[in-house]
């Protein structure tokens, strides 16, 4: 199976490490996710793409994909109480980079 931006493999560590980490943020200090735990951040890479970070198990965390429906990258990020917020990961892009489009 070719690993491209299509497959979630390319999000995670064996292709991540590949590339120098230009910016990151902690995924609670975006606007609207202040609930999730801290131990996520989002990188974005020399390459052009991002992925999530997760600072306890030091490893990226594999997207999955949506349905025909919805086939859009998604994380499962565990809140303060506990709870699973699914984020697309078009939303972390958008909340990240388009400064105030709230």
């Amino acid at each position: 199976m070719e690993v491209n931006y299509k497959n979630p493999v390319f999000y995670c560590d064996e292709v991540r490490r590949q590339f120098t980490i230009i910016n990151k943020i902690k995924v609670n200090e975006l606007p609207t996710l202040e609930e999730v735990r801290e131990i996520y951040e989002v990188h974005s890479f020399s390459d052009g793409y991002i992925a999530v970070f997760n600072t306890k198990s030091n490893q990226y965390i594999k997207p999955r994909i949506g349905n025909k429906n919805s086939p859009y990258f998604r994380y499962g990020l565990v809140t303060n109480d506990n709870i699973t917020l699914t984020v697309y990961m078009h939303r972390l892009v958008g909340l990240w980079m388009l400064d105030g489009w709230m």
